[in-house]
């Protein structure tokens, strides 16, 4: 997590990264579960590839690379119990029609999410 924070705030420039005050995610979850708060609800994320996306979706980032074993279920829970909580309690998408999660591939030229993708596509995560 503070090596994400750290990448975030002081990307490298040759890499062409923007600047963030903090974490561009507002959650992440990691492969035991664990679910860390990045801004948290009622904050826009940095991470949606654009400031329209980023001012119509939440981001929440599975840590997990493209080289690992498939995702755990563990991992697969945790995420799509966050998305839950966050359409919830804050109303996540209440105007977007079908209020469903899109991975970030689906909103900039990207491989993200990865392994995580084909689970978007079969509704797992809502």
């Amino acid at each position: 997590m503070r090596r994400i924070q750290h990448e975030h705030k002081h990307p490298l420039p040759l890499v062409g990264g923007e600047r963030y005050w903090d974490i561009a995610y507002n959650y992440l979850v990691c492969h035991h579960g664990y679910t860390f708060v990045g801004r948290g609800l009622g904050y826009q994320p940095g991470a949606n590839g654009s400031r329209y996306n980023n001012e119509r979706y939440y981001a929440i980032c599975g840590l997990i690379g493209a080289d690992d074993p498939a995702p755990p279920q563990t991992m697969l829970d945790d995420i799509r119990a966050v998305a839950d909580w966050v359409r919830a309690y804050d109303q996540a998408g209440a105007n977007i029609k079908g209020r469903h999660v899109k991975g970030h591939r689906d909103l900039a030229d990207t491989k993200c999410p990865g392994q995580l993708y084909p689970y978007i596509g079969k509704g797992t995560f809502g």
